[in-house]
């Protein structure tokens, strides 16, 4: 059996990459037994998931204050226009 460091670092791999034959076996079976590595499975689908949203919605990632802000500098320069 794999070890759980191999195992994270398949994980990871999986993000970027199709495993082989071999390794996806390997980390099945090690997940099978090991549930430290399926939290951290679990952690890394959570964030990448999250990661997908935000690059979808950049302004889910900015502070209410911050989207006041901004909302108040674009009103600012459009009267500054107008004029």
């Amino acid at each position: 059996m794999i070890s759980c460091r191999r195992a994270s670092e398949l994980l990871s791999s999986q993000l970027e990459r199709k495993l082989t034959t071999l390794q996806t076996v390997s980390l099945r079976l090690h997940l099978m037994m090991c549930s430290t590595c399926r939290l951290f499975r679990d952690a890394i689908v959570t964030l990448r998931g999250s990661l997908r949203q935000d690059r979808e919605d950049p302004q889910a990632m900015l502070l209410p204050e911050a989207k006041e802000r901004i909302r108040a500098l674009i009103e600012k320069r459009a009267s500054e226009d107008d004029r």
